[in-house]
């Protein structure tokens, strides 16, 4: 057992065999990000899977009905949309509909101004 094992406590040796994944972040120069972003993009992959490929480790990306997007949201982020839309704050799921609809309508509207070239 190596000496940082060795001082843990029980609480300690639980928790490392319940921890699934470290998430690590890095803060990139220039484009590079962006360079990443659109190959994963051309592959059909999300940026993580696509470091991931870089770094020649295993892929293990669950496959879904759909490709999943994510957005974090702030309280007052909730607020502005429901005043927005005139809808109460606590109608999440309509909140929710509503931010689907802008988000497919933006890629109808680039797919558009894609076929007018």
């Amino acid at each position: 057992m190596s000496k940082e094992k060795e001082g843990m406590s029980d609480w300690g040796k639980q928790s490392e065999k319940n921890i699934k994944a470290i998430q690590e972040a890095f803060q990139l120069a220039g484009d590079i990000p962006d360079v990443i972003r659109e190959a994963a993009c051309r592959e059909g992959l999300s940026a993580s899977d696509m470091c991931r490929k870089i770094l020649d480790l295993p892929i293990e990306t669950k496959k879904t009905g759909g490709r999943r997007l994510t957005v974090s949201l702030r309280p007052e982020d909730y607020e502005m949309l429901a005043e927005r839309w005139a809808l109460p704050l606590e109608a999440r799921q309509a909140i929710r509909s509503r931010m689907r609809q802008d988000i497919e309508n933006f890629y109808y509207q680039k797919q558009i101004q894609k076929n007018e070239k």
